[in-house]
């Protein structure tokens, strides 16, 4: 798993839990299917096309660089 794809799967993870959304709402909603939102979710590097993540990204109405970007929370 690459730092990049570990990263955008904490931050779908993050946001999935902040705006308590579930991944057959996120698939349907960003017309991409559930395998891939899993995958992006669980870090897999093969799933990051472009083209997904800004479905992902408009989605959580952030940017893609706020996708792949690690976010501190103060909570360490």
């Amino acid at each position: 798993m690459s730092d990049t794809a570990k990263i955008i799967g904490e931050n779908i993870r993050l946001w999935m839990a902040i705006k308590q959304h579930n991944v057959t709402e996120i698939a349907k909603d960003a017309g991409i299917s559930r395998t891939t939102v899993i995958k992006l979710r669980n870090g897999n590097s093969n799933a990051a096309q472009l083209n997904t993540l800004e479905k992902i990204a408009s989605y959580f109405n952030v940017t893609v660089a706020d996708l792949v970007t690690k976010h501190h929370l103060g909570l360490d």
